[in-house]
Parts: C-alpha cells; sequence; structure tokens
C-alpha cells in the first residue's frame, strides 16, 4: 500500500478538499456547513490559517485546516474520504496540523455529540471533552481541548 503525504494546501487543492469534506460529512446530515462550503469560504480558511491535505497516489484522500491565535490552536474540518477511513489517515493529519501549530500552548476542537468515531479518535489524541455547546444551526457540539503537555 502506499503511504500518504502530507502537504500545505494549494489553490488548485480546493476543489478536492471540498470533494473529500462533502463526501466524509455526508454521513452526518445534521452537519450541513461542510456540506455545502465554497471555494470562498476555504480559499479565505487558507489565507487565515493552516490546511493541510493528504494524498494518496496524487489525489486528495483527506484534509484539516488550524488557526492560531492568543497561544490556542483551533482545528477544524477534519475529513477522510469514506473509501480512505480507518487507515490511521486522520490520526496522521491530527499529528501533522499540530505541529504545524507547535507554538500553541492548547489546542481546541469541536464535534458533533453523534460522532462517535471522531470521538474515539480525539481521545485517541490526547483530547478530553471539556463543554458541550449549540452550534449555530443548533445541533450539539462537544468541546474538545488538549494541552500541549499532552502532545503525541
Amino acid at each position: 500500500m502506499t503511504d500518504i503525504i502530507i502537504t500545505k494546501a494549494k489553490d488548485s487543492d480546493t476543489a478536492g478538499i471540498l470533494a473529500v469534506q462533502k463526501a466524509a460529512f455526508s454521513r452526518y446530515p445534521n452537519h450541513v456547513d461542510p456540506q455545502i462550503e465554497t471555494e470562498e469560504k476555504l480559499r479565505a480558511d487558507m489565507s487565515s490559517g493552516c490546511v493541510l491535505v493528504a494524498t494518496l497516489n496524487g489525489q486528495i484522500v483527506g484534509s484539516v485546516r488550524g488557526t492560531l491565535a492568543d497561544g490556542r490552536g483551533r482545528i477544524s474540518r477534519l475529513s477522510v474520504h469514506p473509501n480512505c477511513q480507518r487507515c490511521g489517515y486522520a490520526r496522521r493529519l491530527m499529528i501533522a496540523i499540530e505541529s504545524a501549530l507547535c507554538t500553541a500552548s492548547m489546542f481546541e476542537l469541536y464535534t458533533g455529540v453523534d460522532n462517535s468515531e471522531s470521538l474515539a479518535l480525539y481521545a485517541r489524541c490526547g483530547y478530553e471533552v471539556v463543554a458541550t455547546t449549540l452550534a449555530p444551526n443548533g445541533n450539539k457540539l462537544f468541546r474538545l481541548i488538549k494541552a500541549m503537555h499532552q502532545r503525541q
């Protein structure tokens, strides 16, 4: 099996990132935002933060985003194509985004309370649920954090 390559996203990656994101989030119909996101929004995230892509045999199979503010790394939109899930790619993307935001004293992310696979992944990566909150669309989300000393 060929290994994935993780790199910083380029402008030419936007369509591939959004296609993988849509496929990955399609099993969670209440998570509408990742499924209808525009290339303009993605490009704005690319210019204001870090967007990484995972490629396999030249095809985008995953991505993740991160920003750094006030010593806090905020991770979002972790997605791996359904055909490539359960291969360790999401964990590799998490390690890569944490490394890209290496000056963070802590990391923070949100995930749907109905997303048990992601919760298990984040727990394996050292994240802990610290709160439950509501997204603007009314979906319940868990807020998870990881202190820098727990980085893996």
